[in-house]
C-alpha cells in the first residue's frame, strides 16, 4: 500500500532558536519547499479522536486565534533537538525524527 505523508510541525517563529537568523529563515524555507507545513507561534492545547480513528489536533495562535488541525492518522511529538527514538524502529515505517521539532503530526 503506497501512503502521501502530510507534516506538519509547530515551532517558535522560526525553528532552531539560538542559531544563526539568516540560516534559520533559510533551513525554515527548505522545509516549506519539501513538504512541511509550519504552523508558527502556534502551541498545541488539545488532540481528540474522531469516531473514524483519525485525530484533530487544536492550536492556540500567539496573535490569539485558534485553528483545528483535522484528519490527521498519527500525532508524533518531540522536545528538544535530539529525541530519543533510537528503539522506535521509525525507518521501518519510513519516518526519519525530525530533531528540529516541537510537535510533529502525520495524516495520510
Amino acid at each position: 500500500m503506497l501512503y502521501t505523508l502530510t507534516l506538519h510541525s509547530a515551532v517558535q517563529p522560526l525553528p532552531l532558536r539560538g542559531f544563526d537568523e539568516e540560516c534559520r529563515q533559510f533551513i525554515s524555507e527548505q522545509y516549506q519547499v519539501s513538504g512541511l507545513n509550519i504552523h508558527s507561534e502556534s502551541t498545541p492545547t488539545c488532540i481528540e479522536k474522531q469516531s473514524n480513528g483519525s485525530f484533530t489536533l487544536h492550536v492556540k495562535k500567539k496573535s490569539g486565534g485558534e485553528e483545528a488541525i483535522e484528519g490527521l492518522d498519527t500525532v508524533l511529538m518531540a522536545t528538544g533537538r535530539s529525541p530519543n527514538t533510537q528503539n522506535m524502529n521509525l525507518e521501518k515505517v519510513c519516518l526519519l525524527p525530525l530533531c528540529f521539532c516541537t510537535i510533529a503530526w502525520v495524516s495520510r
